[in-house]
């Protein structure tokens, strides 16, 4: 979905067909192992895609390495215990952790799907 959007955005009058597997909107706290980002994978989703909003006030900003422990049915992040920075560390570039089922929606909804 995210080459989708590129193509989208340098040619709005290529008519562009994603096909999923899952019917959309997907479910959201759909957090997986490596749904974070790194320096590039975040410039990308912010600058040539233009998600800035959506990764600003939709995602959790990443401070450098963190973790979270298993709580109850894992529902929702912001209950399980946390270990890693209290703070932004200085000069950092944004990263952010991703909910997955929350960024595909979006990316959904700004190519023009159903989601």
């Amino acid at each position: 979905m995210t080459l989708a959007l590129q193509i989208k955005k340098a040619r709005p009058e290529t008519t562009i067909l994603v096909v999923e597997k899952q019917e959309h909107p997907v479910p959201e706290a759909a957090h997986k192992v490596g749904e974070s980002t790194v320096e590039i994978q975040a410039y990308y989703l912010r600058n040539i895609l233009g998600l800035q909003e959506h990764l600003r006030t939709q995602q959790l900003p990443k401070y450098g390495l963190r973790l979270f422990f298993t709580l109850d049915d894992n529902r929702d992040i912001a209950r399980r215990v946390e270990l890693g920075h209290a703070v932004l560390p200085p000069r950092r570039v944004a990263t952010y952790q991703i909910d997955r089922g929350r960024l595909e929606n979006e990316l959904s909804v700004v190519i023009g799907g159903e989601g």
